[in-house]
């Protein structure tokens, strides 16, 4: 996987996100306001394989939502912070 540069942020849509978490070794931060089903699914399957290695930060402010950003591109709901990981 080619590496971001200097970027610090930067947006990637669920296809992109699910070959990351898929391919993660070790560990996994993920940070967002909010997460779809395709991508909590992914996030799943990893809390699985790395007990330990995993951590979900999501933003759940009403007005993240109200500014939209908890839909995605095909305007699918995201799942809320209490959607079950294990």
């Amino acid at each position: 996987m080619k590496s971001a540069g200097s970027r610090a942020f930067q947006a990637v849509g669920d296809d992109k996100l699910v070959e990351i978490i898929s391919n993660a070794q070790r560990r996994l931060l993920f940070i967002a306001p909010g997460v779809s089903k395709r991508v909590s699914d992914a996030i799943a399957e990893l809390w699985r394989r790395l007990p330990g290695g995993v951590s979900v930060i999501l933003d759940v402010d009403p007005n993240i939502c109200r500014l939209g950003y908890l839909r995605s591109r095909n305007n699918e709901k995201t799942l809320p912070a209490q959607a079950e990981m294990a």
